[in-house]
């Protein structure tokens, strides 16, 4: 089993007490990856750098699929965490990008969910992920709308379907 990270491919190490004294666990008990590497992935994270984090997770589990100790039953618990983080963080990475899309197009949107907002002026969007509900992400969507010196708060809910990445108005059943 690997002891530690120097920053060169195929470097990647691993604390196991039993080898080199420096506990691997958790006061809990949960086995822990002591590198450098993880730390720069927790640091990301800390600083909401999700795409940093998300590449330095990448890294580790390429390192574990190269090591040649795939077989490894801590190294196979480690690279577990590894796979979930990296999931979550794609994941991540996707619902903000939808949220910016949402952000970037809300007048197009609200012009076809409101025809006559289109010789309004409109300002103010806020996008808000609800929940997804049969494989399909739902978005509620607010902002302003000023015409004629007078103020609406104009609401639509969105939805986007992952499997084929259509948008369309989502209308609660």
């Amino acid at each position: 089993v690997f002891t530690g990270y120097n920053g060169t491919p195929g470097s990647l190490r691993f604390t196991v007490p039993e080898i080199t004294g420096t506990p691997a666990r958790s006061v809990t008990g949960e086995l822990k990856l002591n590198t450098p590497l993880q730390d720069a992935a927790t640091t990301a994270e800390q600083n909401n750098d999700l795409q940093t984090a998300l590449a330095h997770y990448k890294k580790i589990e390429e390192l574990i699929t190269s090591s040649g100790f795939t077989e490894d039953h801590d190294l196979m618990t480690i690279e577990k965490k590894v796979l979930t983080q990296i999931k979550d963080k794609s994941a991540q990475l996707a619902l903000e990008s939808r949220v910016h899309w949402l952000q970037e197009n809300f007048k197009n949107i609200f012009n076809d969910a409101y025809p006559s907002s289109r010789s309004s002026q409109l300002s103010h969007p806020k996008v808000t992920f609800i929940k997804e509900e049969q494989g399909k992400q739902i978005f509620n969507m607010t902002c302003v709308e000023r015409s004629q010196g007078t103020s609406f708060r104009l609401e639509v809910k969105y939805q986007y379907s992952p499997a084929n990445g259509t948008w369309s108005i989502y209308y609660d059943q």
